[in-house]
Order: C-alpha cells, then sequence, then structure tokens
C-alpha cells in the first residue's frame, strides 16, 4: 500500500469534521467565558478594594454612636438613683437581733412585739429585753388594750403623778426613752411616772372588738389570730374565689375539751363555722398567740379546700406559717406533735 493510500484512509469523514469543528467552537466560548468571568471578578475586588476604608469608617462611626448612647443612659440612671437610698444588708435578717448569733431556719422566731427576729434562746420578750414589752409594764393600770389587739402600736404619753409632768403622745419606745429622762433629770419615783394611751386609741380598739369579737367569749385574743390567719392566707395562699370566702365567712371560736389530743377542730358549713382549739393553748402568751394562728390557719384550709386530704392541708399550712414568718410556732407545735401527745387536728 502506497503513502497516498494511507493518507486517504486516516482522513475525517465529512460529519466527523463537523463535530470536530463545533467542539472547537464550544471550547473557545469556554476559554472567553471563563475570561470575562475572571475579569468581572477582577473588576469588583477591585471596586471592594476602593470603598473598603469607607466601610471601616461608616463601622467605627456605629461603634461611636452606641458607645455614646450607653454613656449617656448611665448617666442618665446615676443622676435618677443618686439620692435614693440603697438598701443596707440589715443583721435582722441573718443574726439574732439580741446576740447576733447567726440564724439557721428552723431556728427563726420573730418577736410579735418588735417585730424582730432572734434565736430560741432569745425568743421570749423578756429573754431579749424587748423595748415595746419593757415599757409596756408601765401603762397605767386603768385601761390596758383589749387581748388580741397588740398593745404596743398604740400611742402614749408620759403621765408623772409626782409633779405632773405630762409629753406629747408618741410611739411607745420613743415616750418611754422620754419616761427614763423624765425620772433621771427630776428624781421623781419611777411607779409615779406612767405611760398613758391616747384616748382614739382607746376608741378605735373598743371598736374592733365589738365589730370583730363576740361578747360572749373571753378568749378574745384568738380573734386577733384569726384575723392575721386569714391575712397570711389571703396574701399567700392562690385559691380561686378566696376574697368572696372572706367576705361571706363567720368564724366563731371556742375552747374545746372534748378531743384531748387535737389542737384543734372545724365544724360547720358555708358561711358558719366553729373552730375548737385546745384549752392547753388558752392562756394569751407570745408563744401561744403564734401557735392559735398556725391552727387557724390549717383549719380555715380545711374550710375552703373540703377536698383536700390532711397531708395536703398540713403541706400548705407549713408554707403559709414561714411566710407569715411564724418558724418557732411551728417548731412548737411539732414539739407537742412528735411527743404524742397531740396531733394537727380531728381525724
Amino acid at each position: 500500500m502506497g503513502i497516498l493510500d494511507r493518507f486517504k484512509k486516516n482522513r475525517l469523514s465529512k460529519d466527523q469534521r463537523k463535530v470536530l469543528e463545533k467542539a472547537r467552537e464550544e471550547l473557545k466560548k469556554s476559554k472567553e467565558h471563563l475570561k470575562n468571568a475572571e475579569d468581572e471578578d477582577r473588576k469588583r475586588f477591585d471596586e471592594s478594594k476602593k470603598i473598603e476604608p469607607q466601610l471601616k469608617k461608616q463601622i467605627e462611626e456605629v461603634k461611636d454612636r452606641m458607645k455614646n448612647h450607653l454613656k449617656e443612659e448611665q448617666e442618665d440612671f446615676n443622676k435618677f438613683t443618686e439620692n435614693v437610698k440603697q438598701p443596707e444588708k440589715e443583721d435582722i435578717e441573718k443574726n439574732c437581733n439580741y446576740c447576733k448569733k447567726e440564724l439557721v431556719w428552723p431556728d427563726i422566731n420573730s418577736c410579735y412585739y418588735c417585730q424582730k427576729n432572734y434565736c430560741g434562746e432569745h425568743r421570749l420578750a423578756e429573754n431579749h429585753e424587748c423595748p415595746k414589752v419593757m415599757a409596756a409594764k408601765h401603762i397605767e393600770t386603768d385601761y390596758l388594750r383589749k387581748k388580741g389587739v397588740n398593745i404596743t402600736t398604740a400611742r402614749f404619753a408620759v403621765i408623772c403623778k409626782n409633779c405632773g409632768f405630762e409629753s406629747e403622745y408618741e410611739d411607745i419606745e420613743k415616750v418611754n426613752q422620754i419616761r427614763i429622762d423624765h425620772i433621771k433629770q427630776s428624781h421623781c419615783k419611777s411607779e409615779m411616772v406612767k405611760l398613758r394611751q391616747h384616748d382614739d386609741d382607746k376608741e378605735d380598739d373598743e371598736e374592733f372588738i365589738q365589730k370583730t369579737y363576740p361578747t360572749n367569749q373571753g378568749n378574745t385574743w384568738m380573734y386577733g389570730c384569726l384575723e392575721e390567719a386569714k391575712q397570711i392566707i389571703k396574701n399567700n395562699h392562690n385559691a380561686e374565689g378566696i376574697s368572696e370566702f372572706f367576705s361571706e365567712a363567720n368564724f366563731s371560736i371556742f375552747v374545746q375539751t372534748d378531743m384531748e389530743n387535737a389542737y384543734g377542730y372545724i365544724n360547720g358549713n358555708f358561711p358558719f363555722y366553729r373552730i375548737g382549739i385546745h384549752q392547753a393553748l388558752e392562756e394569751n402568751t407570745p408563744e401561744s398567740y403564734k401557735m392559735v394562728t398556725v391552727v387557724l390557719i390549717h383549719e380555715i384550709l380545711h374550710a375552703l379546700h373540703d377536698d383536700w386530704s390532711e397531708s395536703q392541708v398540713s403541706g400548705e399550712e407549713n408554707r403559709l406559717a414561714n411566710l407569715g414568718l411564724h418558724f418557732d410556732a411551728i417548731r412548737n407545735l411539732d414539739v407537742l406533735y412528735l411527743s404524742g401527745k397531740m396531733k394537727l387536728c380531728k381525724e
């Protein structure tokens, strides 16, 4: 076979040449497109480099504006609060107000009279020399505030039966200091210098007692416990219609002797209820006052929730008593309960 014959044999056909030409054209277009894309990217990059300083400047301006705004807000806040007295940390919250011993629950006892917290050793008024109770010892015997109303919340004046001195009506602690100063300066006998309650307070007491206490009851101080128990429940117990319940419900309290092992129990149906309190709690002392208040919380919860179990009522009673600062009463009731002498209510 000659050279020309071999050349003729390897020549492309017409269709093959068309395919080859088309492929070459596509390759050329791809190269041009790629080049145009690279040029476009290079152009955008060059433009971004030109505006980069401008963007950085704008960012710094935004940061400065935010910084100045925060500074202005802080200055306004400081002006607003500069005259506001910051609350101080009071030792009364963490320490016994008498001996400064650290208080750890449940050894936290609030004095009924001065409303300060004390350890178990100094929980009684006489043990922490309660200033209001010490002053109350010098109130004239011709009139004492009725049981159930805290006598140390009234207004008093110093009356000297020796020299005729009379002071303005003040809080009992302040007026008792006036009494002490008068005795030192005038050398009048202590037993001749008394505290006299304001007549308006006497009238207020009588009106309160007539509205609140039944006249045939000798245990009127327990109705003061009732009012406190109702207030603790109103403020801290979440129950639908509780305000309506208390506005219509009527409670009477009596000293019960028919259930020796029960702190108390409740009888009756809405709106009339009778609550019996154990005779061991009959004496009006600061300890009994708090314990009776806790027992009344328990019995009122029974009236509010007649479908609750005893454990449900006891759990909520403890929570409410704690919120009412009656930690010592819970402890005292628990001591009686653990001794087996009493239980929380009629079962």
